[in-house]
C-alpha cells in the first residue's frame, strides 16, 4: 500500500472516533437513572401482561403443575378487595362460614406472588393446593383453579 495510507504517517492528534466531551448533555445521572427505571418498569409491565394473556389458555393440569405460580403483578388493591371477597365467598360456600384465619392464610400466600421478592418467594399453585387439601379435601383443587382464573380476570 502507498505510504500515505500507513498508520505511521497519521497525525496522532486526529481521532477516528469523536470524543464524547463534545456530546450534548442530556441530563444528570439521576435523571438518566429515573428514565431507565421507568423504561424497565414499562417493559416489566408489558412482559407481565403477555404472561397473563398466555396463562388464560392454561388447562387445569397446567394451573396445578408443581412449578406453576399464580399470575404475576397482582395489584395490592385488587388483592385486598376483589380477590379477598372472592376467597371469603368461596370459603362460605365450602365451609358454611367465613374462617378469618383461613382467609388470611390464603391472602398471605397470594401476597407472596405479588411482591418483588424474586422467584424463591413466589407462591405456587401446588403449594397452596397441598395446604388447602387438609381442610377442603377434594374441593381444594376446584378452589385453587377458580382462584387462579379469578386473579386473571382482574
Amino acid at each position: 500500500p502507498p505510504s500515505f495510507l500507513s498508520e505511521a504517517n497519521r497525525d496522532p492528534n486526529t481521532r477516528k472516533i469523536p470524543r464524547l466531551d463534545n456530546a450534548p448533555i442530556i441530563g444528570s445521572i439521576a435523571q438518566i437513572r429515573a428514565a431507565n427505571q421507568a423504561a424497565d418498569a414499562l417493559m416489566a409491565t408489558a412482559a407481565a401482561s403477555v404472561k397473563r394473556q398466555n396463562m388464560k389458555s392454561w388447562t387445569n393440569e397446567q394451573i396445578l403443575a408443581p412449578d406453576a405460580i399464580f399470575p404475576p403483578s397482582i395489584d395490592p388493591v385488587i388483592l385486598s378487595t376483589t380477590i379477598k371477597e372472592f376467597v371469603e365467598a368461596q370459603i362460605i360456600e365450602y365451609l358454611g362460614e367465613v374462617e378469618g384465619t383461613f382467609v388470611d392464610f390464603v391472602m398471605n400466600h397470594l401476597g407472596k406472588s405479588s411482591g418483588d421478592g424474586g422467584g424463591s418467594s413466589a407462591c405456587t399453585t401446588k403449594a397452596l393446593l397441598d395446604e388447602l387439601s387438609i381442610v377442603l379435601d377434594e374441593d381444594a383443587e376446584t378452589f385453587v383453579v377458580d382462584l387462579f382464573r379469578k386473579i386473571l380476570e382482574d
